[in-house]
């Protein structure tokens, strides 16, 4: 990478890939997006080490599909090294019938990210998701 245009294309292959990783079920895929000391942390939960490659799994005990839809960033150089980050995320969830039959959470995510350079990438160091807001509502079933 050089550049901040490295960055930037780094970053975003970052976030595309974590949101890759959720939407298919890939825990190996997930925890591969942290550095080895990395952290998730969000509403209600700190997630570290295996516990992150957990997370897919968790999901579909609730929901059918996950889909994440990556909008805005921006990434900023630290004088040690490192990257701030912030990215943009609406992430839909279809319940399991059984739960709630045709119907979707969907949640405006925010994501404050600390960035460490592993590589030719970059990883997460720590990962905070912030939901701005979310909606729920019904949806014609799918197929």
């Amino acid at each position: 990478m050089t550049g901040n245009d490295g960055i930037t294309e780094s970053y975003r292959r970052l976030a595309l890939n974590y949101a890759f990783a959720v939407d298919r079920r890939d825990g190996a895929a997930l925890a591969a997006c942290f550095a080895p000391d990395g952290e998730l942390a969000g509403t209600r939960m700190v997630r570290t080490g295996d516990q992150i490659a957990e997370i897919p799994a968790i999901h579909a005990k609730t929901y059918v599909r996950v889909r994440h839809e990556v909008v805005n960033q921006s990434c900023t150089p630290l004088p040690d090294g490192r990257f701030k980050g912030e990215t943009y995320c609406n992430a839909s969830h279809l319940f399991h019938p059984e739960i709630e039959a045709n119907t979707i959470l969907v949640m405006a995510i925010r994501y404050e990210d600390d960035l460490v350079r592993v590589g030719d990438g970059l990883r997460f160091a720590r990962r905070r998701l912030h939901l701005d807001w979310q909606e729920k509502r019904s949806v014609l079933p799918p197929g």
